[in-house]
């Protein structure tokens, strides 16, 4: 006998003869609050009738269910349920996108559930440049094939993102990209052990495919750290397939290869020697909170600055001969040569 029970469900709720009223936005999320680990629902107007309707799906707290207990839990909660149509769930990721297309969307997407951890007063926290630049650059690498070095960037790099006078807003970024938005999912991973580390991300990707991966380091947190056994397991995390054997139990994961971007106050110049360089991505957030992309570190610049014993950072320039792209001036002491002048 085949079993019909499941946790992930589909729903359309919409007025009619039988239900001339929908219930509130605010009851249904309540609703959905205590018996889902996750849902969305939408207010949509119908592209034929034009009826205006809540469309939505769920992924159930506790066991699996049949599609009558979970219609007699509505009927135990809403006075009225005529108009209420549910179904399984077969594709979670084209449901998901489902309820919350934009087209016929009349206001904001509602996401609840005892695990969800979006909230709308996080949303707000996004109010620096250099936050939505670096928010755009994450999506461009994920979604648009025609972004610059878009393939490098998603099958191998890494990214350094350096503020070293701090106060720039990476903690409000790194909460707002995990609970502010949804376009892309963001997990903070712990600085930590390499074999924790490997142990977090294998129990983390057997539930859920993330797109970004994020590491906080403060100076005072990685003091104790080994940064180049750290670094060596953030470059085994990219590679999309990792094993641990935390607690003496074997867990093997393969998963869609993630963006990591390592927030920093430290400058890449004094960690060169313990990076595979053409895998990381230096990023720079200037005093103005600006967003400057340096470029990966086995370009040609970091093998001056990796072999030379100068202390000056480099000049980054705007250079209207490459679009818009910076390159380097006058990079170490007062007889530097330009070779473009």
């Amino acid at each position: 006998m085949v079993n019909r029970n499941t946790k992930y469900w589909f729903f359309t709720w919409e007025a009619n003869a039988a239900q001339r009223k929908l219930p509130s936005k605010e009851k249904l999320k309540a609703f959905l609050d205590q018996i889902a680990d996750y849902g969305q629902f939408q207010e949509e107007l119908g592209e034929k009738k034009g009826n205006l309707h809540y469309q939505g799906c769920l992924e159930l707290y506790g066991p699996r269910v049949s599609k009558k207990k979970l219609l007699d839990t509505f009927k135990d909660n809403f006075k009225n349920i005529g108009g209420l149509k549910i179904s399984k769930v077969f594709s979670k990721d084209a449901v998901l996108a489902y309820t919350s297309k934009k087209e016929t969307r009349q206001s904001a997407t509602v996401y609840c559930g005892r695990k969800e951890m979006f909230s709308t007063e996080i949303q707000e926290l996004l109010t620096k440049e250099w936050q939505t630049d670096v928010f755009d650059f994450l999506k461009n690498v994920k979604y648009n094939n025609d972004f610059t070095d878009s393939q490098r960037l998603r099958k191998r790099s890494i990214y350094w993102l350096e503020d070293t006078k701090g106060g720039s807003g990476k903690s409000e970024f790194i909460t707002w990209l995990r609970a502010g938005q949804k376009d892309l999912v963001c997990r903070l991973l712990p600085i930590d052990s390499v074999d924790r580390l490997i142990h977090v991300v294998t129990e983390i990707s057997k539930h859920e495919k993330v797109d970004v991966f994020m590491i906080d380091d403060t100076r005072t947190q990685g003091e104790k750290t080994s940064f180049n056994n750290m670094f060596e397991a953030l470059e085994r995390i990219k590679n999309g397939h990792v094993v641990s054997t935390m607690y003496g139990r074997y867990a093997e994961v393969i998963y869609n290869r993630p963006q990591i971007i390592f927030f920093t106050n430290r400058e890449v110049f004094g960690y060169l020697k313990n990076l595979s360089r053409d895998r990381w991505y230096h990023m720079k957030i200037t005093e103005d909170h600006k967003l400057i992309k340096l470029g990966w570190t086995d370009a040609n610049f970091w093998d001056a600055v990796f072999d030379s014993t100068a202390s000056k950072e480099p000049t980054v320039e705007k250079n209207e001969r490459t679009n818009g792209d910076l390159f380097f001036s006058k990079i170490f002491d007062e007889d530097y040569e330009d070779n473009d002048n």
